[in-house]
């Protein structure tokens, strides 16, 4: 699951294109829409109906007729701005789809990659796995990936996460408000030992837009000013930035400290600034949630009841028939393998029974969770 890939160059390029596939309520679906990024391997797109993982998609470049079979490789479950974006393998195309040369494979380079945290949706657990900086910026919250996981013994779907570092730096008071991207970075410290300077090349646990924390066997100080280069390449010969030592951690195995810094000016890292917001939105949402929650449940009832819901999607009316899990007065939270929107308005018959025609009430979606492991959502 940990071997990266060789992958040839991608290129940030719009052809407007045209997807046809089926979504994941099994509907048929044909839209307009354009690349954001186009490699010989595949592309990434966005489309607005979500798709399964694995699904084959047929895609045409509408400005060339020439059209091919893709396979989706990951998916980002979230909307924006009524669209997701996916990541698509192409299968099989005919001819050059995007006019494009692109040059030979040199088996002795390797795509630059990084190193993000995956959970598996089945059994939870944390891995690291190698994501294509040139992909990093578009990875955020939500995006699904179909990989082997060795504990459950088959292709499972993996979710990108972001954590939060909570404890605060030496000196600092109080819990820690900036979010941190659990990446996998090559680091490269310059630092003057008695008069002399030491580079030594380092590994990240996490960083930020003014951060890093990283592993080192060396010993540094509380308060010590250093320069860094970071993401740092081998032959990279960036201007380094001068950063200073907030924390250093005893931790176990090869490496006998892990030290925490304050980078003086904004790294520029792809996808950085973009994951530090999805993670704070992400806090912020499940606090919010949580105190939701805590109110709804006071005067909710645990009852299973069938229920109807008409919804309006594309000027068509689709019905999704269900059960609740728990009903109120004024609510109701169902399951259902539909996608959603929160503040979408819907018609209600709660509860439901087949072959009568009661008059439905109108409704407001004010909530979405997916089940773990599954599409189901509730």
């Amino acid at each position: 699951m940990d071997e990266p890939t060789r992958r040839s160059p991608r290129i940030q390029l719009a052809v407007p294109i045209r997807v046809r596939g089926m979504s994941l309520q099994n509907k048929f679906f044909d839209e307009e829409t354009a690349t954001i990024l186009v490699s010989q391997y595949g592309i990434m797109t966005q489309i607005r109906n979500l798709v399964d993982l694995e699904a084959e998609l047929h895609v045409a470049n509408l400005t060339n007729d020439l059209s091919g079979t893709f396979r989706i490789i990951w998916v980002n479950t979230q909307v924006k701005d009524g669209f997701h974006q996916v990541g698509l393998e192409v299968i099989e195309a005919a001819g050059n789809m995007w006019s494009i040369f692109f040059p030979p494979e040199d088996p002795a380079i390797d795509e630059p990659t990084a190193q993000a945290w995956l959970e598996c949706k089945s059994c939870h657990q944390k891995q690291l796995g190698p994501i294509p900086q040139a992909e990093l910026e578009h990875l955020v919250i939500g995006v699904v990936i179909a990989r082997q996981c060795d504990q459950c013994k088959a292709t499972i779907t993996w979710e990108l996460t972001i954590a939060e570092e909570l404890a605060p730096p030496a000196g600092e008071k109080g819990p820690r408000t900036r979010t941190r991207a659990p990446l996998k970075l090559g680091i490269k410290v310059i630092r003057e030992v008695e008069g002399t300077s030491v580079e030594e090349v380092c590994e990240t646990i996490n960083v930020s837009r003014n951060g890093a924390y990283f592993l080192t066997s060396e010993d540094y100080q509380v308060g010590e000013s250093i320069k860094i280069l970071l993401p740092y390449k081998k032959g990279d010969i960036t201007r380094p930035s001068p950063a200073i030592v907030t924390r250093q951690d005893e931790v176990g195995g090869p490496f006998n400290h892990a030290v925490g810094i304050h980078i003086e000016t904004e790294i520029s890292v792809p996808g950085l600034a973009r994951a530090e917001t999805e993670a704070a939105d992400s806090v912020l949402t499940s606090e919010k949630n949580q105190t939701e929650e805590d109110l709804r449940n006071k005067g909710r009832v645990p009852l299973k009841l069938p229920i109807k819901v008409i919804r309006q999607t594309y000027g068509l009316s689709l019905e999704d028939v269900g059960e609740t899990v728990n009903i109120s007065r004024s609510g109701a939270y169902f399951e259902s393998s539909q996608n959603y929107a929160v503040g979408e308005i819907v018609q209600v018959i709660l509860p439901y029974r087949k072959g009568q025609q009661p008059i439905p009430v109108a409704g407001r979606v004010v909530r979405l969770d997916q089940k773990p492991g599954s599409y189901v959502r509730s």
